[in-house]
């Protein structure tokens, strides 16, 4: 296998439109397992060129047209500029060659790029999408260390045309990740589920913080407190299952606990009280759940 990879990574011409939060450590990351990029294209060229030096690219700049020896083409921006995207890519002359176009968005299919496949006698467009379940904060250092932890053993939700998929399977191998096959159906509830346990942490944590300010603590103490029951509940789901991790007043049906709660949100005038009692009764599910198992066993 390991021979195969080899030598299939010199017949990819990558071509990367976006150098953003995804489009930058994905890059640096496949440059660093040995696969060579053809073109990077960027709205500004200054930001193209800054990346391509990285990844010991020649060409790069904001013209679509560098991309046409490419034969496999990443495209990292945001979802709204997809559309943009497609219709520059559309006039792009690929030389009559077989052209793979993937995009890394966490909700759209690949049938976003179905325009590509209008119109183009010259060149056969095979088009798929693969999403990093992973979050990719702006402000990152990247190194080789870093590059590593951040896509070992993360799942990309793919979709698109099964001629694909040995493609995005050698890709994503190669980036230390895994593979997980989805339908364009199924792609805003794959998403979703990495917003609520990602985004909405973040929320809670951002709201955890201004309860905090109350009692006069600072944002790095409040992170000091927090982060070592967050660690905590995490190793107890990796080591148990969700479920049994429920601790806390609703998973007792401690009602006292969860009306002082109540009471204390409405003396600091917080805006949050129908969020705190949503998620309790979220928590009371749970723990009626893991009542009943508990009887059927």
């Amino acid at each position: 296998m390991k021979n195969k990879v080899a030598k299939y990574r010199p017949s990819l011409k990558i071509g990367l439109i976006g150098v953003g939060a995804v489009g930058v450590p994905l890059a640096l990351q496949l440059r660093q397992k040995g696969f060579n990029f053809h073109a990077v294209v960027s709205r500004t060229s200054r930001t193209a060129r800054k990346l391509a030096a990285k990844i010991q690219c020649a060409s790069a700049g904001s013209d679509f047209n560098l991309l046409t020896d490419c034969n496999l083409i990443l495209i990292t921006v945001p979802d709204s500029q997809i559309q943009t995207v497609v219709t520059k890519l559309q006039r792009v002359y690929f030389q009559d060659r077989e052209v793979i176009v993937i995009h890394t968005s966490g909700t759209q299919a690949s049938s976003s790029l179905a325009k590509l496949k209008q119109n183009n006698k010259t060149s056969r467009i095979y088009t798929a999408s693969m999403h990093p379940m992973q979050t990719f904060p702006t402000k990152m250092i990247w190194n080789k260390e870093s590059l590593e932890n951040q896509f070992k053993n993360i799942y990309f939700g793919i979709e698109g045309e099964a001629t694909t998929y040995p493609v995005i399977t050698r890709l994503i191998r190669n980036l230390g990740g895994r593979c997980l096959k989805i339908s364009s159906e199924q792609k805003a509830l794959y998403h979703m589920g990495g917003v609520f346990s990602s985004n909405f942490l973040i929320a809670l944590l951002y709201i955890s913080k201004n309860m905090y300010a109350h009692i006069g603590l600072k944002e790095k103490k409040s992170v000091d407190i927090l982060l070592p029951i967050i660690t905590q509940t995490l190793n107890n789901v990796k080591n148990n299952d969700i479920v049994s991790s429920m601790t806390g007043p609703a998973s007792r049906g401690d009602r006292a606990v969860i009306l002082n709660h109540i009471k204390m949100l409405h003396s600091i005038g917080s805006n949050h009280l129908k969020l705190y009692k949503e998620l309790t009764r979220v928590c009371m599910e749970i723990a009626k759940t893991r009542k009943h198992l508990h009887q059927a066993l």
